[in-house]
């Protein structure tokens, strides 16, 4: 695997959709948010992307930390309710950005940031996630990454609220192991 992060070594990953299997049908390109009469202070798409491919790293117990961030919210629950959750084994030779340290924020941003106009009159940095899709299988924001993101100033990356991969397209999966739906109670009974 090629990384910005020496001998980094992405787990196998989790994926949870309403649709009992992943095909193509399941992934829309990726497409930078619009600013368009748009607050941009209320708007996640202004910090995250349209489209992609989300997975969080697989843990035996907790299921991901996408699956924990969920039940943690109370209202999470219908987040992950009655959907189905696939185990995704990475190829080897995937080619990966990694978010762990202000030092990886400021060298993605420096070469592919995009502005956005306010209504402020002023611009605000932002992912150019278009941009780095060219360049990379995906874009992974560990738990350390996650506090960093909380505040990015003078950058925006905000909502990233747990651990998780953003992939740029399918072609990084090397298996597909489907576990069935999620069962709640078993999650919140591993919940400290």
């Amino acid at each position: 695997m090629k990384s910005n992060k020496k001998n980094f070594q992405l787990p196998l990953q989790l994926h949870v959709t309403p649709d009992n299997q992943i095909s193509n049908n399941n992934f829309e390109e990726v497409v930078n948010g619009d600013y368009t009469d748009m607050d941009i202070c209320e708007n996640v798409w202004l910090y995250r992307p349209r489209g992609g491919f989300w997975s969080s790293s697989y843990d035996d117990n907790d299921g991901s930390d996408w699956i924990q961030t969920n039940l943690s919210w109370g209202n999470g629950c219908s987040m992950i309710k009655n959907r189905f959750q696939f185990l995704l084994f990475p190829k080897q030779n995937l080619s990966l950005y990694v978010l762990d340290t202000k030092e990886d924020l400021d060298k993605i941003m420096e070469r592919f940031r995009r502005s956005a106009p306010t209504n402020k009159h002023r611009k605000i940095p932002f992912l150019d996630f278009e941009k780095l899709a060219q360049h990379v299988d995906g874009l992974h924001v560990t738990k350390n990454g996650v506090r960093l993101l909380e505040n990015t100033e003078p950058y925006q990356l905000k909502y990233w609220d747990c651990e998780s991969t953003l992939w740029f397209h399918l072609d990084w999966i090397e298996k597909i192991e489907e576990k069935g739906k999620i069962n709640i109670k078993t999650f919140l009974d591993n919940t400290p």
